[in-house]
Protein backbone atom coordinates (compact mmCIF):
# COMPACT_ATOMS: atom_id res chain seq x y z
CA UNK A 1 0.00 0.00 0.00
CA UNK A 2 1.37 3.37 -1.03
CA UNK A 3 0.89 6.76 0.63
CA UNK A 4 0.03 8.34 -2.73
CA UNK A 5 -3.35 7.67 -4.28
CA UNK A 6 -3.59 6.44 -7.86
CA UNK A 7 -5.04 9.73 -9.10
CA UNK A 8 -2.16 11.74 -7.59
CA UNK A 9 0.58 9.47 -8.92
CA UNK A 10 2.65 10.91 -11.79
CA UNK A 11 3.58 9.02 -14.92
CA UNK A 12 7.31 8.79 -15.77
CA UNK A 13 7.18 11.68 -18.25
CA UNK A 14 5.47 14.02 -15.76
CA UNK A 15 7.98 12.97 -13.11
CA UNK A 16 10.86 14.02 -15.38
CA UNK A 17 9.23 17.40 -15.98
CA UNK A 18 8.75 18.01 -12.26
CA UNK A 19 12.32 16.96 -11.43
CA UNK A 20 13.77 19.20 -14.18
CA UNK A 21 11.76 22.11 -12.88
CA UNK A 22 12.85 21.48 -9.29
CA UNK A 23 16.50 21.28 -10.36
CA UNK A 24 16.10 24.53 -12.27
CA UNK A 25 14.69 26.22 -9.19
CA UNK A 26 17.57 24.87 -7.08
CA UNK A 27 20.26 26.10 -9.51
CA UNK A 28 20.91 29.43 -7.72
CA UNK A 29 21.50 27.51 -4.49
CA UNK A 30 24.08 25.02 -5.82
CA UNK A 31 26.89 26.28 -3.57
CA UNK A 32 24.65 26.23 -0.50
CA UNK A 33 23.44 22.71 -1.26
CA UNK A 34 27.00 21.50 -1.92
CA UNK A 35 28.19 23.08 1.33
CA UNK A 36 25.37 21.50 3.29
CA UNK A 37 26.12 18.08 1.80
CA UNK A 38 29.83 18.55 2.52
CA UNK A 39 29.27 19.50 6.15
CA UNK A 40 26.83 16.62 6.55
CA UNK A 41 29.49 14.23 5.24
CA UNK A 42 32.13 15.69 7.58
CA UNK A 43 29.79 15.46 10.56
CA UNK A 44 28.93 11.85 9.75
CA UNK A 45 32.61 11.01 9.32
CA UNK A 46 33.39 12.61 12.68
CA UNK A 47 30.62 10.67 14.39
CA UNK A 48 31.87 7.40 12.92
CA UNK A 49 35.56 8.04 13.57
CA UNK A 50 35.11 9.36 17.13
CA UNK A 51 34.82 5.97 18.81
CA UNK A 52 37.62 4.56 16.62
CA UNK A 53 39.98 7.32 17.74
CA UNK A 54 39.03 6.82 21.41
CA UNK A 55 39.57 3.04 21.09
CA UNK A 56 43.00 3.62 19.55
CA UNK A 57 43.91 6.01 22.33
CA UNK A 58 42.81 3.59 25.04
CA UNK A 59 44.44 0.55 23.43
CA UNK A 60 47.74 2.18 22.56
CA UNK A 61 48.09 5.19 24.83
CA UNK A 62 47.00 3.87 28.23
CA UNK A 63 48.48 0.39 27.83
CA UNK A 64 51.96 1.76 27.10
CA UNK A 65 51.87 4.37 29.84
CA UNK A 66 50.58 1.99 32.50
CA UNK A 67 53.51 0.21 34.16
CA UNK A 68 51.30 -2.59 35.56
CA UNK A 69 50.56 -4.08 32.13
Amino acid sequence: MSGVSEEDRLDPQATKVVLRRALGLARPFRRTIAGALGFTALTTLGLVLGPVIVRYGVDHGIARADGAV
